[in-house]
């Protein structure tokens, strides 16, 4: 149920749609965030980030936003949009 469509790289200390309001089941440690958060801007997200600066962002059509850290953003991306052709 990805919407691979509208996935990309974010910034989610700039990005407006990608910030992070409050975390409703969650852990909150230095630069760690992991769990379901709450979007600024409405919704809710399951958030896996552990350092600051770009991650993937990915929507799904269960009505959250799937956030990760990962070592090559735009190659995971590509690699996820790969599998599902």
């Amino acid at each position: 149920d990805l919407d691979l469509e509208a996935a990309r790289v974010v910034d989610p200390a700039t990005d407006p749609e990608a910030r992070l309001s409050w975390k409703r089941n969650g852990v909150n440690l230095g630069a760690l965030r992991a769990g379901w958060w709450k979007m600024k801007k409405g919704g809710k997200a399951l958030v896996f980030l552990t350092a600051p600066g770009e991650a993937v962002y990915v929507p799904t059509r269960q009505g959250y936003v799937f956030m990760a850290t990962v070592a090559d953003p735009r190659g995971f991306l590509e690699a996820l949009r790969r599998v599902a052709r």
